[in-house]
């Protein structure tokens, strides 16, 4: 499945850039959190923010603190 055009954009905290770290595709971080891998590539490109259930699975993998996948206002 291809990803929308807009993920990786430069956000506050860039998710994309800690998936990356942790050397996954979006796939891997969709099976790994439970999440599919269009949210993902939503959350990505800063297109709205996770429940709280999905920020702890994703901060889990990410090796974050879930805080960080929530913008700031």
């Amino acid at each position: 499945m291809k990803c929308c055009t807009k993920c990786g954009q430069e956000l506050p905290f860039s998710m994309k850039a800690a998936r990356v770290k942790v050397g996954m595709s979006q796939v891997d971080l969709s099976k790994a959190s439970g999440l599919s891998q269009s949210q993902v590539c939503r959350l990505e490109a800063g297109k709205g923010s996770p429940r709280m259930a999905h920020a702890y699975a994703l901060a889990k993998v990410l090796k974050v603190p879930a805080e960080k996948l929530f913008p700031e206002s």
